[in-house]
């Protein structure tokens, strides 16, 4: 992305980088399968996600915040909780015993968190109130 921001608008950049980054998730993992609803939500997420660790490396000016974040949902959910990550089941239990009693459209239903409403309200916030701080701090500050 910080290539690309270089050549192309940053909205564009973003997209493309977001796209990176989507397209082996869908084709690592049958989201189709789970149901169109739970696709669509997945596919929405997957982006937002992205545009999140995308705003994250251009506030930080590196990758690496966006990477140990990515690393520790997937860890969290797939071997600490022995939750379903994108649709792959967990290969063990996790150190904490939770079940999901109804699979739903909050929950993402059997292709996991990344389908669920849950989870673009969670981001969609944590994408706001960064750009806030972001903006206020180098509002105040000159710092970005």
């Amino acid at each position: 992305m910080n290539t690309l921001k270089k050549k192309i608008p940053l909205p564009a950049a973003v997209f493309i980088s977001s796209t990176a980054f989507v397209i082996p998730h869908l084709i690592m993992t049958p989201i189709l399968d789970s149901g169109l609803v739970y696709a669509l939500i997945g596919i929405a997420n997957l982006y937002l996600i992205s545009v999140l660790f995308s705003i994250i490396v251009l506030w930080r000016g590196n990758i690496w915040v966006s990477c140990g974040l990515h690393a520790a949902w997937n860890y969290v959910l797939n071997i600490i909780l022995g939750l379903t990550v994108s649709g792959n089941d967990a290969k063990m239990d996790g150190l904490f015993l939770i079940g999901i009693n109804k699979l739903n459209i909050i929950n993402g239903s059997e292709y996991g968190f990344e389908a669920g409403i849950a989870t673009t309200v969670i981001t969609i916030i944590t994408i706001c109130v960064i750009l806030y701080i972001w903006k206020v701090r180098s509002d105040n500050n000159g710092i970005q």
